[in-house]
């Protein structure tokens, strides 16, 4: 398994759609392709949408501009 598929495999078995879009957009590593694909995959399969994973359910956003510096 190379190791994009390890890091998807790691993403998808985060229960947290919070955790696991944090994840997916503070890592470095993947391209802004790679973290789409893998936000569809992680969407599809845990039955969520993109707005769940992007919002709190207060409203807030998941991501803050401090996880970027």
């Amino acid at each position: 398994m190379n190791a994009i598929q390890e890091k998807i495999q790691e993403i998808l078995s985060i229960s947290e759609p919070h955790m696991a879009y944090i994840r997916i957009a503070t890592d470095q590593e993947l391209s802004l392709e790679e973290g789409e694909i893998i936000l569809q995959l992680y969407a599809e399969a845990h039955k969520v949408t993109f707005e769940e994973m992007a919002f709190y359910p207060n409203g807030e956003r998941v991501l803050t501009p401090d996880m970027f510096q």
